[in-house]
């Protein structure tokens, strides 16, 4: 009897190998891999290490394709979105053509002040006559209205935060029109130059919408200084505009002297000095 010793086990057995002799069909044990896996999933086929590692290489080279594919596409779209801003930034620093403002001279006097203490407005600033400060203003020429701004400096208590200032595009601006505009007015020869949005107070009603615009009228070459409102639960707040109904069914134009907090003065001070 022999003993044939193994790395892992001593196994003992009756039977001694001739090693002088080869055997007839030598196992390739530097290509064949045995199956590692369940023998349920096991297909019987042999798969050699060549075969496997060619497998590998040509799926890791198609996922580094399409990870290449995916990086070029991200690029181009991030590309893309940096030229459409640069494009809008570009617009926005281009200077607008004001060249419809054809009369700037000089015109009447006229002052920007708060009104009486009494005035439940009285943290507003209206633009009005000099000496006559209940006569209803209602427009103003470009060199009025620069020449006023410009005069004009802030004091006594002012209020932030009241108005959020509406940007707006061609359909946008044309809407805000309809909104601010009589039914006798006609829109093509108007220009919107700006539109705040008063923030509602605890004080109105939930669905209160109230604007303050201010339009050119390039035929009469006058500025219009305005409030619109939305036309919904205004009899109980506001009644005075609803006799004034706008070319927007849904709203309302009010035509007394405007009043605007002074952060609107002051973004309409800039607008009109850089045309």
């Amino acid at each position: 009897m022999s003993v044939r010793r193994s790395r892992i086990t001593i196994v003992e057995t009756d039977y001694t190998p001739d090693e002088s002799v080869p055997p007839l069909n030598p196992p390739t044990w530097s290509r064949k891999i045995p199956y590692t896996g369940p023998a349920s999933d096991w297909s019987g086929e042999k798969i050699t290490f060549e075969e496997e590692v060619e497998e590998e290489e040509e799926e890791a080279e198609e996922v580094e394709e399409e990870e290449e594919e995916e990086e070029a596409e991200e690029e181009e779209e991030e590309e893309e979105e940096a030229e459409e801003e640069e494009e809008a930034e570009e617009e926005d620093k281009s200077p607008k053509d004001f060249r419809f403002i054809r009369e700037r001279d000089s015109g009447r006097e006229r002052i920007i002040e708060h009104p009486a203490a009494s005035n439940q407005y009285h943290n507003e600033y209206r633009f009005c006559h000099p000496n006559q400060s209940r006569a209803r203003i209602m427009n103003a020429t470009f060199g009025e209205l620069k020449d006023t701004l410009n005069a004009w400096e802030p004091y006594g208590y002012e209020v932030y935060g009241k108005y959020h200032n509406v940007d707006f595009d061609e359909v946008e601006g044309r809407e805000l029109l309809q909104k601010s505009l009589l039914m006798s007015e006609d829109i093509r020869n108007m220009v919107l130059i700006k539109a705040s949005r008063e923030v509602p107070s605890t004080s109105t009603h939930d669905g209160f919408q109230m604007h303050k615009v201010i339009i050119f009228d390039k035929g009469k070459q006058m500025f219009l200084l305005r409030t619109c409102f939305y036309k919904v639960g205004l009899q109980e707040f506001y009644p005075k505009p609803l006799k004034n109904p706008a070319q927007h069914p849904e709203w309302c134009v009010d035509l007394s002297t405007l009043l605007a907090y002074g952060e609107f003065w002051s973004e309409l001070k800039v607008l009109i000095n850089s045309m």
